[in-house]
């Protein structure tokens, strides 16, 4: 156990506390606010404060990967005391740079918090998936369509079939021409959007390897995905989205593309040397 830990736990707990029911928004809610206290509190204890069960803080735990609460706490032992969580204050009184200064600092924080709890081996199959596809579709609505959008011009220059539709009647067609050449990328914010998540599903039924971005890996579409990248939360939502996951998303996509730029440039350098 070390703080990395720790860190990676109050990531996961940002990211999925949309998708928890009301006693494990309990305990998740008491740990990111607290997450020091946990140190000194039994499992007794802490079941007392917040009217839960044993049990029910037990399988909380196993769902963070723990093997339950001793080996949880243990790991907060390698937070430092003074750990304070970043909170975005953006009150009527606050200077314009002061703001700034804050978005910097929680853009800053959101990349490293990214990182942190990015599946190595899923972006791995991700990245490897890609630059061996034919065909690349992305799927996406409202704020993320723009991601998809702006990711689809940049993976054009690939020069595959790349495709990234607005409207769900084009992107369910999208999806059904899918195949085993084929990935399928969807984007959303909650893994919640019930086109982005049908459309996934179809894609996958015709044999196209599916990435799914998102900030909550309890959704339905992180349970589609061959390989689910998460992007982390920071700040407060705003009209359903949150501005900071989107910058982690944007970098996320920035990754896969930059690996098959790569891969590209490198394979058409060995058939210059071939050639000449």
């Amino acid at each position: 156990m070390d703080r990395t830990t720790a860190e990676q736990c109050l990531v996961r707990l940002r990211c999925n506390f949309g998708s928890l029911n009301t006693k494990e928004k309990a305990i998740a809610a008491f740990i990111l606010e607290n997450p020091s206290a946990i140190k000194g509190l039994s499992i007794h204890k802490l079941a007392a404060l917040l009217d839960v069960s044993l049990g029910t803080i037990v399988n909380f735990c196993k769902g963070l990967g723990f093997s339950g609460y001793r080996e949880l706490r243990r790991a907060f032992f390698f937070l430092p005391a003074e750990y304070q969580d970043l909170t975005l204050k953006y009150g009527p009184d606050l200077e314009p740079m002061d703001l700034a200064e804050q978005v910097w600092t929680h853009a800053l924080q959101t990349l490293q918090d990214t990182l942190l709890v990015l599946d190595r081996e899923a972006f791995n199959r991700a990245a490897r998936a890609l630059a061996a596809s034919k065909r690349i579709s992305f799927f996406a609505r409202g704020g993320s369509a723009r991601l998809a959008e702006n990711a689809a011009r940049k993976f054009i220059r690939w020069g595959h079939s790349v495709l990234a539709y607005r409207e769900f009647d084009q992107q369910k067609r999208a999806a059904s021409s899918l195949g085993k050449d084929s990935t399928a990328i969807g984007i959303s914010y909650s893994g919640k959007t019930k086109e982005v998540v049908e459309c996934l599903q179809i894609a996958k039924e015709q044999g196209a390897f599916t990435i799914v971005i998102t900030s909550c890996e309890l959704s339905p579409a992180a349970q589609i995905g061959d390989a689910v990248l998460l992007g982390a939360v920071r700040g407060p939502e705003m009209f359903g989205e949150n501005e900071f996951a989107k910058l982690a998303h944007v970098v996320i996509l920035d990754a896969l593309y930059f690996y098959c730029i790569r891969e590209q440039i490198g394979a058409s350098h060995v058939l210059t040397q071939m050639r000449s």
